[in-house]
């Protein structure tokens, strides 16, 4: 029986490796395809965008010469010039791409066209310049000769087009073939670490049972897996939601007892998950950059702690390999700034996971400092990150592809070291995106060297989120958790197992709402959504009630899989408190209530104090003595803008005024000045939007005031109280 069994077992785990062996070449497979797509789409695009830049220039280089020939004015033929060359050069680059015969043969049938049509133009300016009448008949033939240009720019367009969306559908139904391999493989290896647990505690005709209702769960999820429609937004809800139970529960199963066979199953489940969530975020990301969709945030942060936070990432992964990870950031830099701390973190753990990566012995360093000949006075400060390490290093000839995507060094390092050639991508990508440049020196077998410098702006504002998550599980805080997963629930409840915290449940926003109205609650843990009332309707409909009964509002967490900005937007519009993306971590929850408890602290401390203070005006601020000597210096700045501003709203100058806005936005929280940060985020948003209206209003807000602002300096100032009126 047992010589049975274990046939059974061994055949069992061949035939599971071999699934995984086909998903992997299957993957791979698909990989392959859609880098060649991408790079046909990619170059499409870039045909028809010259096409359509040769007929742009075409007509403008008409509308200078015919301002010339009516006006008689020199000014309107440099941009005349200045296109006409336009014209030649995007001509020339649409000869020399690889196109078909026939849009070859309307280039060729464009080139006389579009010579004649500029000799008919000179020789029309030089009859103006010698101040003889237009010869209308020349001019009737040269309207003749534009129509032929532009009919066949449309053909050529028209004919582009048609292949650009056949590539797109092409691509679009590539990545369906890539995202149901993933889903598929992640199923499936989920299946075998959960079958080795079973196999080793449970009798034959148990493990049967449970192999039954894992084949039935597969099922599942593979119907789920076909429902997907959107893919930016759907593929970041539909794949975040399992990782949130995969990564969820593994955590939670690393901390109950096991053998030592199943400590190796669930680090191994740990780490493919975590890949593989690595491997959604960089195709994520790379998307939104792409798209024009990812906003970067503008908050205060800790640059110390950000560092620190990486280094203790990476730490285990380096002493894994026997490396030593060096951490230095120059004492001399301030502590505090204002920025995107978390795609800081990214970028840098993009690099030094790299090196770690491609380093077998010696050391990994990183290293923050001011860029060399800068001074450390100012409101922004030029700071550079260089990580150094004493790997394989990159050999001279692909130094200039490395940023690109899907490019790794050379075959050979894929098939060693994997990875999806996104990271350094990405990185370079979201530096540019924060304003910043990036770069690498590297030899053959020497290490390497890649660095990356940003404009950070000093915050003046210290952060105060010293509570940690063994301050909040000595806590008793009542909790509402709202989600329809009944997976997510228990991952939520595990992570707050070991707390005082007294947790309710509820399946969706009706049977929430109506839990809210017959208990108190200190904090909502809302997921976004769920069937019969989302907590887009239930969120708004719990603000409702609390205005309607005087009721102070209780802190509420947005919870959703979507990995969008959008949706972030939409939680803080309808009411939420914070918002978290799903798969959630508990150091990431536990973190998120001690702010929130930390603000409903200072907002009960400042309620009791409330009837002994003085009344103070609304545009009295109260800001730490130690910008005492940089506040009139900065206001006087502010006031001396408002010229500018008066200006540029004159003049409908929306690049000023998002400028202008943009800054205000940062330096205003630095100096402690919210509600100044709040107005230049307001003109910022009008003047993308080109809303004149609006941006007129903003600047008559920012002029009242700088106008009528009084500014108290205390020794302390409390998170709360920075920037707000009292």
């Amino acid at each position: 029986m047992k010589q049975l069994y274990g046939r059974r077992e061994n055949l069992a785990f061949a035939v599971g490796f071999l699934f995984l062996i086909l998903a992997g070449l299957t993957s791979y497979r698909n990989h392959q395809r859609f880098q060649e797509l991408s790079g046909f789409v990619i170059f499409t695009e870039n045909v028809v965008a010259d096409m359509k830049t040769g007929l742009s220039s075409l007509q403008d280089a008409e509308t200078g010469a015919r301002g010339f020939l009516i006006s008689g004015e020199e000014k309107f033929l440099e941009p005349y010039r200045n296109s006409r060359e336009r014209v030649d050069f995007q001509v020339t680059k649409l000869s020399l791409a690889n196109l078909p015969a026939d849009q070859t043969a309307r280039i060729e049938r464009l080139r006389p066209l579009i010579q004649n049509h500029f000799q008919l133009l000179e020789k029309s300016i030089a009859r103006k310049r010698s101040g003889l009448k237009p010869d209308f008949p020349r001019l009737t033939e040269g309207k003749e000769t534009m129509d032929q240009i532009r009919g066949l720019f449309g053909q050529m367009e028209q004919k582009e087009t048609e292949v650009l969306n056949g590539r797109l559908a092409d691509v679009g139904e590539g990545a369906n073939h890539s995202l149901f391999s993933m889903l598929l493989t992640l199923a499936f290896s989920c299946l075998l670490v959960i079958g080795a647990a079973v196999i080793s505690s449970l009798d034959i005709r148990k493990r049967q049972k449970v192999e039954a209702d894992l084949r039935e769960s597969q099922k599942h999820a593979e119907a789920a897996s076909q429902a997907k429609s959107r893919f930016l937004a759907n593929m970041s809800h539909e794949i975040r939601t399992p990782m949130n139970a995969i990564l969820g529960m593994a955590e939670v199963l690393s901390d109950s007892p096991l053998n030592e066979d199943q400590k190796k199953y669930v680090t191994t489940f740990k780490r493919a998950g975590a890949t593989l969530l690595h491997l959604i975020n960089d195709i994520l990301d790379l998307s939104k950059v792409e798209a024009g969709k990812l906003d970067l945030e503008s908050i205060h942060f800790d640059l110390k702690e950000a560092v620190e936070t990486c280094r203790e990432i990476l730490i285990f992964r380096a002493s894994q390999k026997g490396l030593t990870l060096v951490m230095e950031l120059d004492s001399a830099l301030p502590r505090f700034y204002t920025g995107d701390p978390n795609r800081i973190k990214q970028v840098l753990l993009n690099l030094l996971g790299n090196s770690i990566k491609f380093t077998e012995k010696g050391s990994v360093r990183l290293s923050v400092k001011l860029v060399d000949g800068a001074s450390l006075q100012g409101d922004v400060l030029p700071i550079r990150f260089e990580v150094r390490d004493t790997g394989i290093g990159i050999a001279s000839e692909h130094l200039k592809t490395i940023f690109e995507p899907f490019t790794q060094a050379d075959g050979t390092v894929q098939r060693t070291y994997g990875g999806t050639g996104l990271g350094l991508n990405i990185s370079k990508r979201l530096v540019e995106l924060m304003g910043g440049t990036i770069g690498v020196r590297s030899e053959k077998a020497s290490g390497s060297q890649f660095h990356f410098e940003l404009p950070l702006p000093v915050s003046r504002k210290v952060l105060n989120l010293t509570q940690t998550g063994s301050d909040v599980e000595k806590g008793t805080l009542r909790i509402l958790l709202v989600d329809d997963s009944e997976d997510n629930r228990l991952i939520i409840k595990a992570y707050l197992k070991k707390t005082l915290h007294q947790i309710t449940t509820a399946e969706n926003g009706a049977i929430a709402l109506e839990k809210f109205k017959s208990a108190m609650f200190d904090v909502v843990f809302m997921d976004m959504h769920m069937p019969v009332m989302d907590g887009y309707a239930a969120v708004p409909a719990i603000r409702d009630w609390e205005r309607e009964r005087g009721r102070a509002a209780t802190p509420v967490i947005a919870l959703t899989a979507y990995a969008l900005k959008e949706e972030e937007q939409k939680s803080y519009q309808i009411g939420c408190t914070a918002h978290l993306t799903k798969p959630v971590s508990k150091a990431t929850l536990l973190q998120t209530l001690a702010h929130i408890g930390a603000q409903a602290t200072g907002a009960k401390a400042k309620r009791d104090t409330s009837d002994s203070a003085s009344a103070i005006s609304d545009l009295t601020v109260r800001i730490s003595r130690e910008l005492e000597d940089l506040i009139p210096g900065y206001l006087s700045n502010r006031k001396a803008e408002l010229i500018v501003l008066d200006a540029a709203v004159a003049k409908s100058d929306f690049t000023t005024l998002q400028r202008i806005g943009h800054n205000l936005r940062g330096s205003g929280s630095g100096y402690g000045l919210d509600q100044l940060s709040e107005l230049g985020t307001q003109l910022e948003a009008a003047a993308k939007a080109s809303d004149l209206a609006q941006a007129t209003q903003v600047v008559g807000q920012l002029r009242s005031f700088c106008t009528e602002l009084k500014i108290e300096f205390a020794e302390e100032v409390a998170e709360a109280d920075l920037g707000s009126g009292t």
